[in-house]
């Protein structure tokens, strides 16, 4: 169901329900754990002993009749929402009674990113250009050294600058090839401390038994440098045989909105670096080829979901006006003419024909990163819900969809710290790093 259809459903006064998301209260499912507690057998005084039983280790996620409670005010309180379900959706409350968050590793070195492999092992990139191999046991096997292209071309200590996302390819069990994205300088007499680059994307062969990484190609990058530590984007993603690539504008905000320029976009090129013949903007003149969408700000979630064709994102707002989108090809995202957030055009419009509303935004910000669709086995009632780091609300958070709309939001792990990038493990718990070098895991 499209976003308008959902608009004229309401406008004619169609309630849509999730099924079974009636509202509830707190108190409600204190008095469902009270209702678990059984008497045990009456003995011979008539009474009987106090005897109670745990609550069930797994129950569907309820839905509250509130919203997520935030611990600071919103920067937009005058504004509007497109549409009634666009932002503060209703607080869910998951299902499963014993959740254990763990440290797996504890010492990494400025972690930005997780690839799973098809064996069930894990990657993680720090920005230094180290790439560590994690085992099924959660053990660290070996560190790959990724060489001078990265680390002598890319790294900028102190900064945003390095290696970024790593994706494995979709025939990674026999061809091994591990694409990635960084921040290139022009060349090794640069200055490492420089901190002027651009965003490209590379790919290089791993042998996972020597530890050692061969055959770096460089298959993308932007037009030119730009002076900037932030807002790179960065995140990668296999779809129809092609990779998508989130392009943060860099910190300009003109950016966004030039289509002569890759900074502010979702690109989509094919293994070996070439243009799909069918992408939106192919033969015209005034937009650089590879572009799929364009206007965003700092998109740095990527991941499609599961039985559909949807690729879906989540983009940093200025302050508040945080996203969840729909990506739609040829599409313009409307940042800095439109946010919910403010910071970007004067006077703020957060409306504007021909260009694209979020799905779903946040205010205040939660400053989201990367974010997967679950399909794993042990959480079961998650099914192809939305899990998404947070570095500034310091969680994991739940979504849930209804077509594209966000019915229910949990919070689910706090006091995490800032959560760079988020994945789900061989066995179906979720794995994520912080900022401040921890691997994590959630499990039961």
């Amino acid at each position: 169901m499209t976003k308008l259809q959902l608009s004229l459903l309401v406008s004619i006064g169609i309630s849509i329900t999730a099924c079974g998301s009636e509202g509830n209260s707190l108190e409600d499912i204190k008095q469902q754990d009270a209702a678990t507690q059984v008497q045990g057998p009456l003995i011979n005084d008539g009474k009987a002993p106090s005897v109670s039983l745990p609550p069930p280790k797994h129950r569907e996620t309820t839905f509250l009749d509130t919203p997520v409670v935030t611990s600071s005010e919103p920067y937009g309180d005058n504004q509007t929402p497109a549409y009634p379900w666009q932002t503060k959706a209703n607080e869910m409350v998951n299902g499963y009674q014993q959740l254990k968050a763990e440290d797996l590793i504890t010492d990494l070195d400025n972690p930005w990113s997780i690839a799973t492999l098809p064996d069930g092992r894990v990657l993680v990139a720090e920005r230094s250009g180290k790439i560590h191999l994690i085992s099924t046991s959660f053990q660290v096997e070996s560190t790959i050294e990724t060489g001078p292209s990265i680390t002598d071309l890319a790294y900028v200590p102190l900064s945003r600058i390095g290696l970024k996302d790593i994706v494995a390819s979709p025939n990674f069990a026999s061809d091994k090839t591990l694409y990635f994205t960084y921040t290139a300088k022009e060349d090794i007499n640069q200055s490492r401390y420089d901190k002027s680059a651009r965003l490209a994307i590379g790919k290089l062969t791993l042998n996972l038994s020597s530890g050692s990484a061969t055959d770096f190609s460089l298959i993308f990058e932007t037009a030119a440098e730009i002076s900037s530590v932030v807002h790179f984007g960065s995140r990668v993603v296999f779809h129809d045989g092609n990779l998508f690539a989130a392009i943060g504008e860099h910190s300009s905000t003109a950016n966004a909105q030039n289509t002569m320029n890759y900074a502010g976009s979702i690109i989509r090129i094919r293994p070996n670096g070439e243009i799909p013949h069918d992408n939106p903007f192919i033969g015209m003149d005034d937009y650089f080829p590879a572009i799929w969408s364009y206007g965003h700000r700092n998109p740095q979630g990527l991941a499609v979901r599961p039985n559909t064709e949807e690729l879906w994102s989540s983009e940093h707002g200025p302050q508040g006006g945080d996203e969840l989108n729909k990506i739609e090809p040829g599409s313009n995202y409307g940042w800095p003419t439109i946010t919910y957030g403010i910071g970007g055009s004067q006077p703020a419009l957060t409306q504007l024909s021909g260009l694209e509303q979020p799905n779903y935004y946040w205010d205040p910000s939660i400053a989201p990163s990367d974010l997967i669709f679950y399909s794993g086995k042990m959480f079961k009632d998650w099914k192809h819900d939305i899990l998404l780091g947070s570095m500034r609300a310091s969680s994991i958070i739940r979504l849930r969809l209804e077509d594209d709309r966000v019915i229910g939001e949990e919070r689910l792990i706090a006091g995490e710290g800032r959560v760079r990038d988020i994945a789900e493990a061989h066995d179906g718990s979720i794995i994520w790093i912080t900022d401040d070098g921890r691997l994590r895991r959630l499990s039961r």
